[in-house]
């Protein structure tokens, strides 16, 4: 199993705000050296928007060590949502959705040992979590001083202005 370096996480993140933005169909890119084209309330929101992507909460959650092993673990059909077997690791969840690990697969020793770690694990503010059950909800839209983010907000908005 690898591991992603701070390094790696933010430029998959700018990358994502990067999708994200021509996704959305927003606004177009900005004029080069335009840095301050994005308000602090539109980094905000796209940041929330990845915050509440399937793979991130499940690894918000604890049932993956990595984004990245929980991005594999969703592709591979682990978890339901509202009990919909899901695998789009981009799924985007609202508050009052509930991810679970499918009643078919909780029985692998990857979650006998999630099950196990689960137990001391502290979900963020914005996710509730029944580790016996090895469930959780989102309880509401993540707020900024409940996201903790290793990573610099204008390293965003300047890779977004090029």
């Amino acid at each position: 199993m690898w591991s992603m370096g701070a390094r790696s996480v933010r430029i998959i993140l700018i990358a994502q705000v990067m999708l994200l933005a021509v996704a959305s169909g927003e606004a177009a890119a900005p004029a080069p050296g335009d840095e301050a084209s994005l308000s602090d309330a539109q980094i905000d929101q796209r940041i929330q928007f990845l915050e509440q992507r399937l793979d991130n909460v499940v690894f918000r959650l604890g049932f993956a060590s990595s984004r990245a092993q929980a991005r594999q673990l969703v592709a591979h059909g682990h978890f339901a949502v509202n009990g919909t077997a899901t695998n789009v690791p981009s799924y985007s969840l609202k508050p009052g959705d509930r991810v679970e690990v499918r009643e078919s697969r909780r029985g692998r020793e990857a979650f006998k040992t999630v099950k196990e770690t689960l137990r001391s694990h502290q979900a963020p503010e914005w996710l509730s979590l029944d580790a016996a059950k090895l469930a959780g909800s989102v309880a509401s839209i993540p707020r900024r001083d409940q996201m903790p983010l290793d990573l610099s907000e204008q390293l965003v908005v300047e890779y977004y202005s090029r």
